[in-house]
């Protein structure tokens, strides 16, 4: 299985390809561009980052799955204060867990990291000796934290 970005009349768009498929454009969130960044284990969870608009700025991450197709994850989870899911650039093994970066309510990039099912929001917690915090949703607070993040100015 192989994930990307192909393009179609000028624009860039998500796809997924499969021996058993061949390419699969897997679509954008209303904006005519999209990329798939990741996958999980045994591809059935993709994650990546779409237009929301024909605004370049309208990026929005997203979250596609063969049974429930592409769902933007600013939807699919109730974010603390007005976070921008901007960019999914990685998926747990087991399709769980998704990482990324966005903006704050501030308008600064920082990490985020969601686990799913979202029971419930976490506040931003500090990632421990970056100086910068990674905002952990929808986990309970033994997962909140990993020893591992990465600072703000180091993603993307």
């Amino acid at each position: 299985m192989i994930v990307g970005e192909h393009q179609v009349s000028g624009f860039w768009r998500a796809f997924v390809w499969t021996e058993s498929t061949g390419m699969q454009d897997i679509g954008t969130l209303g904006g005519p561009e999209s990329r798939a960044l990741a996958a999980n284990r045994d591809g059935s969870v993709i994650v990546g980052t779409s237009l929301t608009s024909q605004l370049s700025d309208s990026n929005h991450t997203f979250r596609w799955t063969a049974k429930t197709g592409r769902q933007g994850l600013q939807k699919l989870v109730n974010t603390p204060g007005n976070w921008i899911l901007s960019t999914a650039v990685g998926v747990s093994a087991d399709g769980t867990v998704i990482t990324g970066y966005g903006l704050n309510p501030k308008l600064v990039w920082e990490p985020f990291r969601i686990a799913f099912p979202c029971p419930e929001l976490r506040s931003p917690l500090p990632a421990k000796g970056s100086g910068s915090r990674l905002v952990a949703i929808g986990c309970s607070p033994a997962d909140c934290w990993r020893p591992r993040s990465l600072p703000a100015k180091d993603v993307g």
